[in-house]
């Protein structure tokens, strides 16, 4: 609101500032209005027990997956993909933790030695988006298994169509508003055309919000009816009515010339009318309602400086493309065209730097490295994007060149297909998850050594994670020759079923195994009693640490993260925006200066 008032010659800064006070002051109550639920288009797995890629001393009796959100009990498909041996029984259930909604429950049958993997796909509460992935481990004596590619969910076609036709919409409904606000100042040939956009922009707005509802009941394939019951529970329908609500007051914009009342200026130049409050009310609404759920809540619960960020992207692209549509619109034909979308460049200029500054910080948020980028859809899909607007910029500096409205129809064109790509962005799944991240820069190994008399223990846990494990044991006497053969040793821990012995007879390097010691996650004391000939048994405690792996995967292009380079660049994108703000709003103020000069003077 703020832009469009800094674009309009005449009544000076106090009634900018007057409407941007409004505008600010909407945004906060709409912000504090609302509801405070988790929300997240794409559940993340976050960890796997047995974890990822891990060899196991013993069979598990079942496989334990952690998402970032709870998910639905109703649409669990699990199954064995691959095995080095024969299953008695190869149909598996999956069922949601009891104790925690947000994990998975796969029971296992008896399994011998070997490699296996098994996928799995779930559904989340809020959106009931899918989440497919797999999960290696290997048994006993056999090689261990490759961690299995990470979870990389493609777009849904149904509803991308969908959110384009949303985001279509509101962006047209951005630029009637803008539009109204500019004229008379600004050319417009043919008045009437605002208002049939606006029902198209309406139109857009309600079909693309149903029709998201409408293909997540198709895309779960139990049937329509059973489909639209269990969406029906999830936040997008609970949303629905404020939708409705927000359309509603975008309604006044259909009967310009009805209900003069709705025209009575809140500011003394026009510049805000409660007509155009209404409709810009209605515009704060559905950005922020679009930007309250899917990737604003990466870990389970909504962040606002993403929702913030994603309205901004929103209402940027509608000062951005909105502008250029609705101004092509409303003059084709009259042969104003160009001086028409002169006059808006500036508008459009500052919508594309909001555009991008926001998407920017959002793609830092939602792609934490180079492999996320290039190796999931929803990266390939950014770059898309970003080779998108780079040619329409390209397109827009030839426009302000030539100023002729060829290139304008063209950048249109190519702006409607970056907004597809957007809503396609929408609907996969944001390269979040720790198989994109670096590897950990220190983990826990599992070997402790310990010292006693003349002797050097040395203790290694295989896997070195909580369940079963090898220990692998090795004294060493430092003195030569040795005082005295080693006869047995005795290890003591506390297990996950209590207090257990093994004594063993190391080798003549003195090492030996002890193998299905079932260790609990975090640190073990273990006391190791090392017995030699006429010597009294050497007790040694040793602190043993077990840890759960990371749900981590090998980098398929480069883990180097690249928010803090996305963050930047936006940064100076938007301090780009300010300046061309206070650019503009200087202008502004010194044409408006000179025309009271010369009034005054004549």
């Amino acid at each position: 609101m703020a832009l469009t008032c800094l674009m309009r010659g005449g009544g000076g800064r106090r009634q900018c500032a007057r409407g941007s006070v409004i505008g600010v002051v909407a945004a906060l109550v709409v912000v504090l209005m609302m509801p405070a639920a988790p929300a997240l288009a794409h559940a993340i797995v976050e960890a796997s027990s047995p974890a990822d890629g891990t060899l196991l001393a013993a069979a598990p009796t079942d496989l334990r997956v952690r998402f970032s959100e709870p998910i639905s009990d109703e649409f669990i498909d699990v199954s064995f993909l691959t095995s080095s041996t024969s299953i008695d029984d190869e149909r598996l259930v999956g069922t949601v933790d009891p104790d925690d909604p947000s994990v998975l429950v796969v029971a296992l049958p008896a399994l011998g030695d070997g490699l296996y993997q098994i996928g799995f796909g779930v559904r989340d509460r809020e959106d009931l988006h899918e989440v497919r992935g797999r999960s290696s481990f290997s048994i006993g004596d056999h090689a261990m298994a490759a961690p299995s590619p990470p979870p990389a969910p493609p777009a849904q076609p149904l509803e991308t169509g969908a959110r384009w036709l949303f985001a279509t919409g509101l962006a047209l409904l951005i630029g009637v508003v803008i539009t109204r606000s500019r004229w008379p100042d600004a050319p417009v040939a043919y008045p009437r055309r605002l208002a049939q956009l606006t029902a198209v922009a309406l139109g857009f707005v309600v079909a693309g919000r149903v029709g998201v509802i409408l293909a997540r009941a198709y895309d779960l394939h139990v049937g329509m009816l059973d489909g639209l019951s269990a969406v029906a529970r999830t936040s997008d329908m609970a949303r629905l009515p404020v939708v409705i609500a927000a359309v509603l007051c975008a309604v006044p914009l259909l009967t310009p010339h009805r209900f003069a009342s709705l025209d009575v200026p809140l500011t003394v130049n026009r510049s805000l009318s409660i007509r155009t409050a209404l409709a810009w009310m209605a515009v704060i609404w559905l950005a922020l309602m679009a930007a309250w759920g899917d990737h604003s809540a990466l870990r389970g619960s909504v962040e606002p400086t993403m929702v913030l960020a994603k309205a901004a992207h929103l209402i940027g692209i509608g000062e951005w493309v909105g502008v250029v549509v609705v101004t092509l619109l409303v003059n084709a034909g009259s042969g104003r065209t160009a001086s028409a979308l002169a006059a808006s460049s500036r508008v459009a200029i500052i919508g594309a730097m909001l555009t991008v500054a926001s998407g920017l910080l959002l793609a830092g948020r939602m792609v934490v490295s180079l492999t996320g980028l290039f190796a999931t859809a929803f990266g390939q899909l950014l770059v898309l994007k970003l080779i998108g607007v780079a040619i329409v910029v390209l397109i827009g500096l030839t426009h302000r060149r030539w100023h002729r409205s060829a290139p304008a129809v063209i950048e249109a064109i190519v702006l409607v297909g970056v907004v597809l790509l957007g809503a396609s962005m929408a609907t996969a799944g944001p390269a979040t998850g720790d198989a994109y991240r670096p590897a950990p820069s220190s983990t826990t190994s599992g070997t402790v050594n310990g010292q006693v008399d003349d002797m050097i223990v040395r203790l290694r846990a295989v896997p070195a994670q909580p369940g079963p494990n090898d220990l692998e044991l090795n004294v060493v006497q430092t003195r030569r020759p040795a005082t005295a053969p080693i006869t047995e040793v005795t290890v003591t821990a506390m297990t996950t079923v209590g207090s257990q012995s093994w004594t063993v007879v190391p080798d003549d390097r003195g090492a030996a195994v002890i193998t299905g010691v079932n260790l609990s996650e975090g640190a073990d004391i273990i006391n190791v009693a090392v017995t030699r000939s006429s010597l009294p048994a050497a007790n040694v405690q040793l602190e043993l640490t077990t840890k759960t792996a990371r749900y981590y995967h090998p980098v398929i292009v480069s883990s180097q993260p690249v928010r803090l380079p996305l963050q930047m660049l936006a940064l100076a994108i938007g301090v780009l925006a300010c300046a061309a703000l206070i650019s503009t709003s200087r202008r502004q103020f010194d044409q408006w200066s000179d025309a009271r000069d010369r009034v005054r003077t004549h």
